[in-house]
């Protein structure tokens, strides 16, 4: 196996990984999209006092605030591509000037903004859940 098989190999490996993570986040937010629609239809004409109230209000805004940080970090995914883009075409364009240049492989990773808001994402969404189970919990 040469080294160029082992780079395709690579290549091709970053790229589904990328593609299901990216699946992943997209579906996630698109259930808590779904949530906050439902969760906001259904309370609106409905009063709750005391603690099963400040569950619902912590669900939703941490219902909102998941969908936010996980639009920052899906926008991180377009912006990892456009970043392998740019570093692929400085590469083409050295391997022009140079045919006898050495292939090597083009990395591209997540900046930290975006990891953050990946966690924070996470974080958000299971504190709704953990929100509505207790408002569940405690509403008659």
């Amino acid at each position: 196996m040469t080294a160029q098989d082992v780079l395709k190999d690579l290549e091709g490996l970053v790229n589904q990984q990328e593609a299901k993570r990216y699946a992943w986040l997209r579906h996630v937010l698109l259930l808590a999209s779904g949530s906050l629609s439902v969760l906001i239809s259904l309370r609106s004409g409905f009063h709750t006092c005391g603690f099963p109230r400040y569950c619902i209000a912590t669900a939703l805004a941490s219902l909102g605030f998941g969908i936010l940080f996980g639009a920052f970090t899906l926008h991180g995914e377009v912006a990892t591509a456009q970043d392998l883009v740019r570093q692929m075409k400085a590469r083409g364009q050295q391997l022009l000037q140079n045919p006898a240049a050495d292939i090597l492989p083009i990395l591209s990773s997540l900046p930290r903004r975006y990891e953050w808001s990946e966690r924070l994402c996470y974080f958000c969404l299971v504190v709704s859940v953990i929100s509505l189970v207790l408002y569940a919990l405690f509403t008659n």
